[in-house]
């Protein structure tokens, strides 16, 4: 679902000072729109009535979200509160995510698509804090070693 992100992220850069020049003049439109194609898109590619037609949503939202990042990094310094916090248990999200996604997927009929995808986020957060400390002490276990 994601292999268009690299080529996007390509084209991204080459057009850097065009998008730049869009963002200061309709930010919040452009935030709008990515928004509002990558909740359509995500939506759409786990409703049963897409089922046939998955995939092309699917891709569609990984770009989309792909695309949202560089849009709210213009608007959020890089070092508010929210990076700074988010910074310390940046490891520990990437590691336990999938983990959380695996358990949220056995239940997905018991959820709504976008219970979902806010249990996967507060989820893989609140799992990331409880387990920064064992973590540590295991990374630090390995590198005595």
């Amino acid at each position: 679902e994601c292999m268009l992100c690299f080529p996007l992220g390509l084209v991204w850069a080459k057009e850097e000072k065009r998008i730049d020049s869009l963002l200061e003049r309709r930010y919040l439109m452009t935030l709008a729109i990515v928004t509002l194609i990558f909740a359509g898109s995500f939506l759409l590619s786990v409703a049963d009535i897409t089922r046939n037609v998955h995939i092309p949503f699917k891709m569609l939202s990984s770009l989309s979200f792909v695309m949202m990042i560089p849009v709210l990094v213009k608007k959020i310094p890089i070092q508010s509160e929210a990076t700074s916090f988010l910074g310390g248990y940046y490891m520990e999200i990437y590691v336990l995510q999938g983990l959380v996604l695996n358990i949220l997927q056995k239940y997905s009929e018991c959820f709504t698509p976008f219970a979902h995808f806010s249990l996967a986020i507060v989820g893989s957060l609140l799992l990331a804090i409880v387990m920064k400390k064992p973590m540590n002490l295991l990374v630090g276990a390995v590198k005595r070693k």
